[in-house]
């Protein structure tokens, strides 16, 4: 049988297409940052701030040069998936790891120097981190959507109404100018996500299936059941295949969901979730609280009368962890349900708790769908900001914590190259701060320019002192309000290290010609 695979070992090309990848998406650094403009066609292409949003648009002529661009895009949208966060920092520290490293000089012991530094910087970073406070949740998150003091408030504002417990959700809408924070009440299934990630279709985010006006089944069965396949077929025979349906079973079932990731694959927005408990019981009265929620009835094959009615969620996210559903205007049967359930005599209050969530909805409007869809990007960004900021606590921003964890570095490993590996670590700590400082036109002195302030020196100095860009001088960052998210700089770096780690690991790229297509 013949072999169509291609082999080869052009690495010049692949680290280009890498690090041209990085340096696109590390342009929007700080609140200094630029936008950069993405171009499609004769189409007049729209202005984004959002790292991953740039670098999912980029490819090149040559083949090896996108699969790096694309490599480049994996390990930032890692960071993007746990924490919605710090895909420019991630790019940062990969552009650093990639552009120092010789390939040629890398090896097991350089990477078991890494990460003895990685451990040193975790624990640095857990001694660091204090508790964030409204405040500094408004300044971060203030950050995060591009100093948009509107959309700061608009977060700000639906998170201190939902709770970390709670839901936040961005819609984009046409029909407004501006955008509006709504309160409402939504439906929180945790620890019941979709039964394959293959249902995903936004990637970009957070490995999720996430749509508006959805389209609900819900079905007691434990086994393959031909009529809701049936069922949905009929649905998608006068609606595009690009409508969402999302199907809720009491329990997992593998030939429910191989055949809809049949379905899925040749085009149909389509999702299976599964509301498996710890008892029969439980399950059952999931499933009927999601049907109550979204106006649905639940089918059960085994009852002859059981009809399938579809219900409708204006919009699901579901993850491997958990779905949310909102609904705009709730039924009234559900409003029912929920007052019985408060006045039982016994009550259930974990269920009374998910299905009160608190869900804030915030309403993204623009001039134009280019405007809305940029703020709705900015959004959020800014929602996962929060969300991470109060998920391990905060550390001072503008890179000057890791610059200085950098200087406080001293380990000798006694090993030439797991030494190299740690020193490596040490000089990625201060190329974040170098670049904020770059994208402000401000340089470190010379050995001839005494005068100028040295930036990175006063960091590692002092931890909290940093470049204020607003104030434009070296300032304590931490007084200023100036703080990130310590648990998105930890998976940044955790990011990072993983694909710099396999991307300097390389020894062979396969190409297969029917896919060399990608200009």
């Amino acid at each position: 049988m013949k072999n169509n695979n291609v082999l080869i070992k052009d690495f010049k090309n692949f680290d280009y297409g890498f690090l041209k990848c990085a340096e696109a998406v590390f342009q929007t650094y700080g609140s200094e940052g630029r936008l950069g403009l993405i171009q499609n066609g004769t189409n007049p292409g729209y202005y984004s701030k959002d790292g991953v949003s740039l670098a999912k648009a980029i490819r090149f002529g040559n083949l090896t040069a996108s699969a790096g661009a694309v490599a480049c895009i994996t390990g930032a949208s890692r960071t993007l998936s746990l924490t919605q966060d710090s895909t420019t920092l991630s790019c940062i520290l990969m552009h650093a790891f990639i552009s120092k490293m010789d390939r040629s000089k890398f090896t097991k012991k350089v990477e078991a120097g890494i990460y003895i530094g990685v451990e040193e910087v975790y624990k640095h970073l857990e001694t660091l981190a204090k508790k964030a406070n409204k405040k500094d949740l408004k300044q971060i998150t203030k950050v995060a959507v591009n100093s948009d003091e509107v959309l700061a408030d608009l977060i700000t504002d639906a998170f201190n109404y939902s709770g970390n417990q709670g839901i936040i959700e961005v819609m984009m809408d046409k029909d407004l100018e501006n955008s509006v924070f709504e309160k409402r009440e939504g439906l929180l299934l945790k620890n019941h996500g979709f039964t394959s990630p293959y249902f995903a279709n936004r990637e970009d985010k957070k490995m999720a299936f996430e749509s508006e006006q959805v389209a609900v089944i819900c079905a007691a069965v434990w086994e393959y059941t031909p009529s809701i396949v049936t069922e949905i077929q009929k649905f998608y025979q006068d609606k595009p295949r690009s409508t969402p349906l999302i199907l809720f079973l009491e329990k997992s079932n593998p030939d429910f969901t191989e055949k809809l990731i049949g379905i899925k694959q040749v085009g149909y927005n389509v999702c299976v979730v599964a509301c498996n408990s710890y008892d029969e019981y439980s399950s059952e009265a999931l499933l009927n609280d999601i049907a109550s929620y979204t106006g649905a009835s639940v089918y059960n094959p085994r009852n002859i009368e059981s009809k399938i009615i579809f219900g409708l969620a204006d919009k699901v996210v579901s993850t491997v962890e958990e779905t949310t559903i909102l609904n705009i205007e709730v039924p009234l049967e559900f409003k029912n349900l929920v007052t019985t359930l408060e006045n039982a005599e016994k009550r259930d209050e974990k269920r009374i708790k998910m299905l009160t969530t608190k869900a804030a909805l915030l309403r993204i409007g623009g001039l134009t769908p280019l405007d809305i869809q940029e703020r709705f990007d900015r959004a959020e960004d800014g929602v996962g900001s929060i969300r991470s900021s109060t998920a391990e606590g905060i550390i001072a921003g503008g890179g000057s914590t890791l610059a200085y964890i950098s200087g406080l570095m001293n380990t000798d490993l006694n090993h030439k190259e797991k030494q190299v590996g740690y020193e490596l670590i040490k000089w990625v700590l201060t190329q974040p701060i170098l670049r904020l400082l770059k994208n402000a036109n401000r340089g470190q002195p010379k050995w001839y320019q005494p005068w100028k302030p040295n930036y990175l020196k006063s960091a590692m100095g002092k931890y909290g002192v940093g470049y204020n860009t607003s104030l434009d001088e070296i300032s304590n960052l931490i007084e200023d309000g100036i703080v990130d998210s310590k648990k998105s700089i930890r998976v940044a770096i955790e990011s990072s290290v993983e694909q710099s780690i396999k991307v300097l690991s390389l020894g062979v790229i396969i190409h297969d010609p029917t896919e060399m297509n990608l200009d």
